[in-house]
């Protein structure tokens, strides 16, 4: 168990209490767009990717709250720590891998098909 007190993989570490407090208010505001385009999104790899980055982040901020910044996994190799992250930290790399999966080989495709 290792202590990050920032958001996903250990970005934008605040020590203070109102830097915590921005940093939540922050990662609120940005989810609640980020939910406001998946209620928009038509196309299944779209609305997967956006909802595993919206449940994660709202994994990573309650846990941060409840916990103070308890991170349960710390990848580390020949003495040196690469990242410390938790389940909700890896939803959100998964939802953003699916977005750019979309974005590379699906999204072309349906703008070609919805102008036909």
């Amino acid at each position: 168990m290792r202590w990050n007190r920032g958001i996903s993989f250990s970005l934008f570490v605040q020590d203070s209490a109102v830097g915590r407090w921005l940093l939540l208010a922050l990662t609120l505001v940005i989810t609640a767009l980020i939910a406001v385009w998946l209620w928009r999104a038509r196309a299944l790899l779209v609305g997967l990717g956006l909802g595993l980055i919206v449940g994660g982040a709202i994994g990573t901020a309650t846990t941060g709250w409840s916990t103070g910044g308890r991170r349960l996994l710390d990848l580390h190799a020949l003495g040196r720590h690469f990242f410390v992250f938790n389940l909700a930290d890896a939803a959100i790399n998964v939802g953003v891998a699916l977005l750019i999966v979309d974005g590379v080989f699906f999204a072309a495709r349906r703008e070609r098909a919805a102008g036909s």
